[in-house]
């Protein structure tokens, strides 16, 4: 960055998200660790507007429709769930992409739509997938008969940790077959 002005915060912003989605806050922090990188390098002091700048440039893009908070946020929750996150999971993953609250509880309410699965079903298909993704439980390789028992208490750990209830690990790992 060799000034730092609007039409330059402008094409690291549209850098960044060519190659990431992004939130509002997350570019905004973005903008603000470059300019505050560009400060060190060149020893001047920021620019006294360079708050609103960021601003309105967030405005623009957020109209041309380049940034939007909720389309990230469903993207990512239909992402972390596939990969068996817990809705715990979500809502820390989507937390640390800068997703404001009322975004994050409109995406998992969302989820449990009225002719949709629900919480539970959802929690549980989440709890599948993980224990298929970590060779938990059926999907384990097999052990011997006194190691097994040590074992379904690993993956219910596993599970804990993953942020699932004990019921729904428990559900989980009932599985016959893999």
């Amino acid at each position: 960055m060799r000034r730092l002005d609007p039409p330059t915060l402008r094409r690291v912003a549209e850098f960044h998200l060519s190659r990431f989605p992004s939130t509002r806050a997350n570019l905004v922090r973005v903008l603000e660790r470059r300019a505050a990188a560009h400060v060190r390098r060149t020893g001047t002091e920021p620019p006294a507007e360079l708050r609103a700048w960021i601003e309105a440039l967030l405005d623009a893009l957020e109209r041309e429709g380049l940034v939007d908070d909720r389309r990230l946020a469903v993207s990512k929750a239909r992402t972390v769930r596939a990969r068996g996150g817990s809705e715990r999971a979500v809502r820390a993953a989507l937390r640390a992409k800068g997703a404001p609250a009322h975004v994050v509880e409109d995406v998992l309410r969302a989820e449990r739509t009225d002719d949709g699965p629900s919480r539970a079903a959802i929690e549980l298909e989440a709890a599948r997938a993980l224990v298929r993704r970590k060779r938990l439980g059926c999907h384990r390789r097999a052990t011997s008969p006194e190691t097994s028992r040590e074992d379904h208490q690993r993956d219910l750990a596993a599970l804990a940790r993953a942020g699932f209830s004990y019921d729904v690990a428990r559900r989980a790992l009932e599985a016959d077959e893999p």
